[in-house]
C-alpha cells in the first residue's frame, strides 16, 4: 500500500529561456508535483492567461504530478516577455518563470540572379549587395 503525504507544490521548468521567431507558434512547459492536487495556471503581464484563439493551455494530471503546457500561436512582438506558471494548494503556493524572447531569423544569402542583376556595366556589385554578403558571412561565422 502506498500512502501520499501532503506536500506543497514544487515546480520544475525544463526550459526557463525560450526563443522563437515572430509569426511562429511556441509551447511553454511546467511540471508540478503537489498533494493534495494543486490549482495551476499561466500568468503573463500580471494577468491570468485564458485559452482562446491566441493561447491554448493544456494540463495532464497523473496522481501527484501535473504537466502544464501553454501554446502561443502566431507570435507577435507583444507576446515576448516573462510567463509564469503558478501552482497553489492548501499547503502553499509556488511559481516558475519562463522568459520568451524573439529569435531573429537570418536573412537568406543573395542568389546568383540577384548578384548578376545588381552588377553594373563593368560587373561591379552595388554597395547594398556587398553589405548584405558581408553581413550574412559574419552571421554564419557567429553560428
Amino acid at each position: 500500500m502506498f500512502v501520499f503525504t501532503a506536500v506543497s507544490p514544487t515546480i520544475f521548468v525544463p526550459n526557463q529561456l525560450m526563443g522563437a521567431p515572430a509569426g511562429k507558434n511556441v509551447t511553454l512547459e511546467c511540471n508540478i508535483e503537489a498533494h493534495p492536487r494543486a490549482i495551476s495556471y499561466w500568468n503573463f503581464n500580471n494577468s491570468m492567461v485564458l485559452s482562446n484563439e491566441k493561447y491554448t493551455s493544456s494540463i495532464m494530471e497523473s496522481s501527484y504530478r501535473t504537466n502544464m503546457q501553454l501554446t502561443i500561436r502566431n507570435l507577435q512582438l507583444s507576446d515576448f516577455g516573462n510567463y509564469r506558471c503558478i501552482s497553489k494548494n492548501s499547503l502553499g503556493e509556488t511559481e516558475g518563470s519562463i522568459r520568451l524572447y524573439e529569435m531573429v531569423q537570418p536573412s537568406a544569402p543573395p542568389t546568383a540572379t540577384e548578384i548578376k542583376s545588381s552588377a553594373n556595366k563593368e560587373g561591379e556589385c552595388s554597395k547594398e549587395l556587398i553589405n548584405k554578403l558581408m553581413t550574412n558571412n559574419l552571421e554564419q561565422k557567429k553560428s
